[in-house]
């Protein structure tokens, strides 16, 4: 198949037509205030689809892309079963259900990809053999996965759909999140070690399997956002615990508490703070030269530039970049008010250190985000605002907060410190950066009450 015809396949969505094609929350088409109190023109919306769309990224959700096959886990697997479709020996009319599927997926049908506030879908394919295909899933709202950003490698057979797609969860550093009842990590359906994403469409878990009439790829980035990265209590989407059979208990045990708040730190850490800080330093770093010494001296890309983008293309993320960018702009003060409500639910200490330090350095990032996609001064609001919020509750008031353990106390769950850094520290630095930048800051309640 020739690069052209792959391209006339996924690219239908150029400028502004793919993304409004997608579905839309209902907006009102006036200028909205934030929290922090300004007016931002960019959000005088229709529609959360259209607000995704940006200088960086035409269609949101879908695109074809360059050489995408070649950081896929299957082309790269030694899997015999891939070994003819890696040669590009496809079924005759495997293509054509590929390629049809690919349409309604970026198109206007009911089977398109969900693009809303609560729950989106990015999806990736290889422009010469689509059959490769990446997707980030961000979690559910309301959930220990929220606002989470979760990759996937995916691979269509030679004879698909006779045969469903082979899935792979890849987020780096989701083996560290341990269940203590399950194989699984972030999830009991993604298992911990091997990625493996337990679903009975897949054929890797007991249940109502494939359909080729009926089961396409839609069904399975679906099954994955709103049955694995929508469970409120995680614990019980292990086989016979009551999750996939309808029957959860109205009160949870510890086991269950605790495992809820594994895989909401795992959420912190891989789904937010390590990809938004990849895309921030990508972003900051795009560009970005040094000139040679002399009068003609050669411009080089700065060597911090070139491993940022090193760094960058190594990771699942690459693709979806600057979407990933604008998602966690959009969502910047839904995913702090979260930290603060995981923070004031738990009674475990661990989890309230976790969670105080991990917002901070959340924070830490989200503000330099809208430096990128707004303005220095609206960066400084919303830290101010921020920063506010925070003390208003008892994070740094509680009796704990200067006595945070040196190491990790649950040191077989998710890594979580940085290095001798603490949350006073980190509170400290906040509010350095915000005095510098002019938005006040003497500490304790009145951090920048005029920027509120």
């Amino acid at each position: 198949m020739s690069a052209a015809v792959a391209v006339a396949v996924v690219g239908g969505g150029g400028g502004g037509g793919g993304a409004a094609a997608i579905t839309e929350s209902k907006g009102s088409p006036v200028e909205e205030k934030t929290e922090d109190g300004h007016t931002e023109v960019a959000r005088k919306k229709v529609g959360y689809a259209d607000r995704m769309v940006g200088e960086w990224c035409a269609n949101p959700a879908f695109a074809g892309v360059t050489d995408l096959r070649k950081g896929n886990h299957y082309y790269n697997s030694d899997d015999s079963a891939t070994a003819v479709e890696k040669s590009g020996d496809v079924k005759r009319g495997t293509m054509s259900r590929i390629f049809r599927e690919l349409r309604d997926l970026a198109g206007l049908s009911a089977s398109g990809l969900v693009l809303t506030e609560d729950a989106s879908m990015f999806l990736r394919c290889d422009e010469l053999q689509p059959q490769y295909l990446r997707a980030v899933i961000t979690g559910v709202s309301d959930t220990p996965y929220a606002y989470g950003c979760f990759a996937f490698d995916i691979f269509l057979p030679g004879d698909y759909p006779s045969r469903p797609p082979k899935c792979i969860h890849i987020t780096p550093g989701t083996d560290k999140v341990y269940g203590n009842h399950t194989p699984g990590g972030m999830s009991p359906n993604l298992h911990r070690d091997s990625g493996k994403v337990c679903l009975s469409l897949l054929g890797t878990w007991d249940g109502p399997g494939w359909d080729p009439e009926r089961s396409g790829l839609y069904q399975l980035l679906t099954a994955i956002a709103f049955q694995i990265l929508a469970a409120e209590q995680p614990y019980y989407m292990e086989p016979g615990f009551g999750g996939w059979e309808g029957n959860i208990p109205s009160a949870h045990t510890s086991d269950v508490i605790e495992y809820k708040e594994e895989v909401q730190r795992g959420n912190l850490v891989c789904g937010i703070l390590r990809p938004l800080s990849l895309v921030v330093k990508a972003r900051k770093n795009r560009g970005r030269v040094v000139k040679g010494k002399g009068k003609d001296g050669e411009v080089k890309p700065h060597p911090e530039a070139t491993a940022a983008r090193a760094e960058m293309r190594s990771s699942p993320w690459f693709r979806c970049r600057d979407v990933m960018l604008q998602h966690f702009y959009f969502h910047r003060f839904n995913i702090l008010n979260t930290c603060i409500e995981w923070y004031n639910e738990t009674s475990c200490q661990t989890h309230k250190d976790a969670t105080r330090f991990l917002a901070l350095k959340i924070l830490q990032q989200l503000t330099q985000v809208v430096t990128l996609l707004a303005s220095p001064a609206d960066a400084t609001a919303y830290l101010a605002g921020q920063l506010n919020k925070l003390d208003a509750t008892t994070m740094f008031s509680d009796a704990a907060t200067s006595t945070e353990p040196a190491a990790q106390s649950n040191a077989r769950g998710i890594p979580w410190r940085d290095g001798s850094l603490t949350a006073e520290k980190l509170r400290g630095m906040l509010l350095k950066e915000l005095h510098d930048a002019g938005g006040g800051g003497g500490g304790g309640g009145e951090i920048g009450r005029a920027h509120v």
